[in-house]
């Protein structure tokens, strides 16, 4: 499904094997990104610059690499700060505060080529919500929530438009 703006497409899961370090059979809801992967690798081996940006030219917090790590070791249960995500016709979502948003913008509502995959392509934006550690994308919850839409829309821009964008959580 990687050619989707629903999770499918982007969402999968990633396995950590380091006794030493990773309590076996922790589970971890935490938003991380695969973009962040070398710099995290980087943190953990002690090689970090904090003066690098980051694989989506965003800087950290001063806390920020810390606690990547602790997302991608399991010890903080919220992660990255937002992730944006891109489906096969260039159509961007942002995920951050349990929220995705994806950004109007039409298609076809399967996949016109191989297996038969829901796009997420609309003309309208698309809200949905984290619910126990799911994005629901059953129910579009952007009428209902105008003023998230608005603020997810705008850094979606923002994020899109900037060179040096930042985010501080």
């Amino acid at each position: 499904g990687k050619y989707s703006a629903f999770e499918g497409g982007t969402r999968v899961p990633f396995i950590i094997h380091w006794p030493a370090m990773v309590k076996p059979g922790l589970v971890s809801d935490a938003l991380v990104s695969q973009i962040d992967f070398l710099e995290v690798m980087a943190k953990v081996s002690g090689v970090y610059d904090k003066r690098q940006k980051r694989g989506d030219n965003t800087s950290l917090s001063p806390d920020g690499a810390a606690r990547e790590v602790d997302a991608w070791l399991g010890r903080d249960d919220v992660g990255r700060g937002f992730a944006v995500g891109m489906a096969a016709n260039h159509t961007l979502s942002l995920t951050m505060y349990g929220w995705k948003y994806i950004e109007p913008k039409g298609g076809p509502a399967m996949v016109p080529w191989g297996p038969k995959i829901e796009t997420g392509y609309s003309n309208e934006p698309q809200l949905f919500k984290m619910v126990n550690g799911e994005i629901d994308e059953s129910v579009n919850l952007a009428t209902e929530n105008p003023t998230m839409v608005e603020a997810m829309r705008c850094t979606l821009e923002r994020i899109r438009n900037y060179r040096n964008f930042r985010v501080e959580f």
